[in-house]
């Protein structure tokens, strides 16, 4: 972690940069796409009202969720927020512009949690996107994060994608992707820590309670690869059919061509990230379970530690005929290390892939995968060969994976460096072409 001066802030702040516009109205902040339980909004003027799928949501609203209630929306500038149960989240201040200047994307969380990919209002100005709790200031400087209160007051805070800073009265904190810390007041520097923030659930349980909205939704023809203790397993997705569930931005569920189902585990959902939307060309997504299962015709396998890659594939005539690229790191999981049973948690330092494209012919000259486990550094090394959109790799590493957009624009792929110190290293990335690698460094 990377520490640095900052000005005394009494507030948790997330600054951010990000993704793409929606078409919601500009009268409007955003729309509910996603409503389940019991979910009211309050009003500037006090009135509380239930929240259902398609009502806009105002600068100024509070929405208020009850036990086991979610709420997913949607906003002007493309950024999407996934409410937690048990969450009092005002919408304390949002003018999308289009002018840093004026732009505003402030956000006071008393109670609960959220998950944020944010969307062109940090990307424009990060200063203008904020949100506040009670214990400290928290600069993300990334698209996607994780917030949530403890019990004890504190807040956890996960860098799902990119860097983020950490800042209370004392300094700041910088985090790289999927790392994790502690904020337990405001005057005390924030501890890092392997525990992930957490949520209290993931997906909805299919209870008589009301649910409006679209939150679970089917992506079909995505390819995926499941790295678990038990070892990589490649989906099949010979004809394009494969479906993948997706809820509350984490993939919950995938059938492969072939019969098998990948589910996720009852522990839930630990983190999820994507690049792209799931029905576009170029969609890659990295995540991870704590357990799951895989059934087939004949049995059901449970799996444990288990990092995935879904990418929609690159067609066959739209794979580079020719020239030699190079692939960096976009975002990725935080690395696990499992030894007898123990699941250790690092940090994803970088990853690189060089690929020669020719003839129809694929080799991949090498990739590299540096970790960090407690300040101590585990790199892996592979170079293979692929078939089609796939390719996989071995050394001192193994890797399996998939390009996905027009000419390969991107690369998803899961990896495994067996028998460190520490155990077996495991974990999964997204890669595009000459992308910047600096975000891990912001």
């Amino acid at each position: 972690m990377r520490k640095t001066t900052s000005s005394p802030l009494a507030s948790i702040c997330l600054l951010v940069a990000a993704a793409s516009a929606s078409n919601v109205q500009a009268a409007d902040a955003g729309i509910a796409n996603f409503v389940f339980g019991d979910v009211a909004v309050r009003s500037a003027n006090g009135g509380n009202t239930p929240l259902q799928k398609g009502r806009a949501v105002q600068s100024g609203d509070d929405i208020l969720t009850g036990a086991g209630a979610q709420a997913q929306i949607r906003f002007s500038d493309g950024g999407m927020v996934a409410i937690q149960p048990n969450s009092q989240f005002k919408l304390a201040s949002y003018a999308d512009k289009n002018d840093p200047k004026t732009d505003s994307f402030l956000v006071e969380l008393a109670k609960g949690g959220m998950r944020a990919i944010t969307g062109l209002i940090g990307k424009r100005n990060r200063e203008n996107y904020k949100i506040i709790t009670s214990t400290a200031t928290i600069g993300i400087r990334g698209s996607s994060f994780l917030i949530s209160y403890n019990p004890d007051g504190s807040v956890t805070v996960n860098a799902e994608q990119d860097a983020i800073v950490v800042c209370t009265n004392t300094g700041c904190t910088g985090l790289t992707a999927g790392e994790t810390v502690v904020v337990k007041d405001k005057n005390q520097d924030p501890a890092r820590t392997t525990e992930r923030a957490t949520t209290e659930a993931s997906v909805p349980p299919p209870q008589s309670q009301t649910v409006s909205g679209d939150k679970i939704f089917i992506a079909n023809g995505l390819h995926a690869v499941f790295q678990s203790d038990a070892g990589a397993s490649v989906a099949n997705n010979t004809n394009g059919q494969s479906t993948a569930v997706i809820a509350d931005l984490p993939l919950v569920s995938y059938a492969d061509t072939d019969g098998n189902l990948y589910k996720a585990g009852t522990s839930g959902v630990s983190s999820f990230n994507t690049s792209g939307d799931p029905y576009a060309a170029d969609y890659i997504g990295w995540g991870y379970w704590a357990s799951g299962t895989q059934t087939t015709t004949a049995n059901s396998t449970a799996l444990s530690n288990v990092h995935y890659i879904a990418a929609r594939p690159t067609p066959e005539l739209s794979m580079p005929n020719t020239g030699t690229f190079e692939y960096n790191l976009i975002g990725g999981t935080a690395p696990t290390a499992s030894s007898g049973g123990t699941i250790l948690v690092g940090s994803l330092a970088s990853a690189s892939m060089t690929v020669n494209f020719s003839g129809g012919y694929t080799s991949i000259n090498n990739v590299t995968i540096n970790t960090v486990f407690n300040g101590v550094s585990y790199s892996g090394n592979a170079y293979g060969s692929g078939t089609g959109a796939t390719f996989s790799a071995s050394s001192s590493m193994n890797v399996n994976g998939v390009f996905s957009g027009d000419g390969a624009s991107k690369a998803a792929l899961t990896y495994k460096i067996p028998g460190t110190a520490i155990g077996n290293i495991t974990g999964a990335v997204g890669m595009s072409k000459g992308a910047d690698t600096s975000y891990m460094a912001q």
